[in-house]
């Protein structure tokens, strides 16, 4: 069963549901676990840039640009909540 009605019918939108076992509780679609953190990682980094009043990145001893400490504990932060919001949505990060 095609799970995206935009691609074509034999094409799979490399999202799989899975049905739950309790009624009440939403589907759940597997989705790679690359997507997984290119969506959480890519919400997240949005998240921060457009919350922060404060610089956000700097450059460290080896010419990297890197985030402050300050800014990299809030990307955390903010990841481990895009991550629950996901969860609670249904979508679950598939097996390595």
């Amino acid at each position: 069963m095609n799970q995206n009605k935009d691609l074509p019918e034999n094409q799979n939108s490399g999202v799989d549901s899975v049905k739950s076992k309790n009624t009440h509780e939403k589907p759940k679609n597997v989705i790679p676990t690359e997507t997984w953190v290119e969506l959480y990682a890519t919400l997240s980094s949005y998240i921060l840039e457009y919350s922060s009043l404060d610089p956000i990145w700097i450059i460290d001893e080896d010419g990297n640009e890197v985030r402050t400490e300050e800014k990299q504990n809030e990307f955390i932060n903010i990841a481990n909540e895009v991550e629950n919001i996901l969860h609670d949505s249904g979508l679950r990060k598939g097996e390595v």
